[in-house]
């Protein structure tokens, strides 16, 4: 059965780790309806691999994974010259 967040919760947020993978899949998938394990293993890859601005999160209640984060800036992406942020 899914816990509802309380006010008093504490929140532990983290830098996310390869450990985090299954964690990340099944979040997402039950979210999305659908699973994505390979997506999300080459995008966690990635994002922990590269060099660039990029931010790779995980969110905890008491110890439990319950949220993550993964985004990355481009500069001059989707044919736009700006900085954009995914």
């Amino acid at each position: 059965m899914d816990r509802v967040l309380e006010t008093q919760d504490k929140v532990v947020v983290r830098g996310l780790t390869p450990g985090d993978l299954p964690g990340v899949i099944a979040l997402d998938a039950k979210n999305a309806g659908r699973r994505r394990e390979e997506f999300f293993k080459v995008k966690l890859q990635q994002n922990l691999a590269e060099t660039g601005i990029k931010v790779s999160l995980a969110a905890e209640v008491e110890g439990c994974f319950c949220g993550f984060l993964l985004a990355r800036v481009y500069y001059g992406e989707f044919g736009a010259l700006e900085t954009t942020a995914v």
